[in-house]
């Protein structure tokens, strides 16, 4: 098995230049070309193979992008995807509702709610299609980039991308190399701050809309893939997911988009028209959710800070994302780390296969779910 393949001066001039174009573009408050980004949006749907989406839409914030997104997507009324929001943050959701009865859709649902009693078969089928990456995608653009990518760079190389749990040691993937060897570069030369703060902002999106499941449901929802190789997911994450799930954000594609375009260079490759067109609108946009006949975007933040220093009273929260629709990211539960000197908050959102989480008795936890859950015989996906 060989991680050997080291960098010629051009090729690391190369990803020096391609990390610097993407330096400070998360970090910018300057309002989006909205007409601009909408042509972009367009472009990019074309470039992979889709009609344009009969409607373009605004949000303000990712929050209120969020909320548009499932509100197109499953065509309910606006009140409806706003009561998922925790009672004690939706009075400042205010321009958010005003904003998304402006722009609900005309084929809305007569009378629709959203289920609050689930079938424990269907969740543990769910489970066990997020734990194999196999679960319905809400948008059409970024997964299918990815596996186009994927699927071009490694036919161009003759080899898998990654080497597997089963490789040989005499295994030597030409792709794996290349790989690793340009993303293990990129990481030096792009900071990783901004993710940070963007997965912050995951982070208050599943404290708002995710529903607190007990824990003997949580409990039997990893059981029932704990067999299989690998790390289970976190049961309130998946069900989070699949409800809201389906927006890219402005920092988490680019260490990839980076990656392709300099690793396609590198190995002789035509650049990629699809992976160009998805980099513009990722670069003139906030976040943004590609469905079907929809594209919800947003704005920039009005207010941008990634460095949180220490000094902060432990009484406050310093904000660090601000959107004009109201919606705040703050660094919730500071304190000090006394190597970094500076202030650490909460973690980042459940990753989409994290390790369990001890399971404790939630007093908030919604009442009755036990005799809510259905049980059946019916075996588990994969026995």
């Amino acid at each position: 098995m060989s991680y050997a393949r080291d960098l010629s001066a051009d090729e690391e001039a190369l990803l020096e230049a391609e990390a610097a174009t993407w330096r400070g573009h998360v970090g910018s408050v300057e309002p989006c070309d909205r007409p601009a980004a909408e042509a972009l949006v367009v472009e990019a749907y074309t470039a992979m193979g889709h009609p344009a989406p009969a409607r373009i839409v605004w949000m303000d914030s990712p929050l209120g992008g969020v909320l548009a997104a499932r509100m197109f997507r499953e065509r309910v009324r606006p009140m409806r995807v706003v009561e998922r929001i925790d009672p004690a943050a939706r009075a400042a959701a205010g321009r958010i509702v005003a904003r998304l009865a402006e722009i609900a859709p005309q084929d809305i649902q007569p009378v629709a709610w959203f289920r609050t009693v689930e079938d424990m078969d269907v969740l543990k089928a769910d489970m066990h299609a997020y734990f194999y990456r196999r679960q319905k995608r809400h948008e059409i653009i970024w997964r299918n980039l990815v596996d186009r990518l994927r699927s071009e760079f490694e036919s161009h190389l003759g080899s898998p991308i990654q080497y597997g749990m089963w490789s040989d040691v005499d295994d030597v993937y030409p792709a794996a190399d290349l790989w690793k060897a340009v993303n293990d570069r990129l990481d030096t030369l792009i900071d990783g701050e901004e993710r940070d703060v963007h997965d912050r902002v995951d982070a208050e999106h599943f404290r708002l809309l995710h529903r607190a499941m007990p824990p003997g449901v949580q409990r039997e929802l990893i059981n029932s893939v704990i067999d299989s190789v690998g790390l289970p997911p976190d049961p309130e994450w998946m069900l989070y997911d699949k409800e809201h799930g389906g927006g890219i954000d402005p920092w988490r594609p680019v260490p990839f988009l980076a990656a392709f375009r300099c690793a396609y260079e590198i190995a002789g490759m035509p650049p990629s028209p699809e992976l160009a067109a998805v980099a513009r609108v990722v670069r003139a946009v906030g976040w943004w959710w590609p469905m079907t006949d929809t594209a919800v975007l947003t704005d920039r933040p009005v207010q941008y800070r990634t460095t949180v220093r220490a000094g902060w009273p432990a009484s406050e929260e310093p904000l660090l994302l601000a959107y004009a629709d109201g919606f705040q990211v703050r660094l919730r539960q500071p304190t000090t780390d006394p190597e970094l000197g500076a202030d650490v908050g909460d973690p980042a959102p459940p990753a989409p296969r994290p390790e369990p989480r001890p399971v404790s008795p939630a007093p908030s936890a919604p009442r009755g779910w036990r005799r809510l859950f259905s049980r059946r015989s019916t075996p588990n996906p994969g026995d």
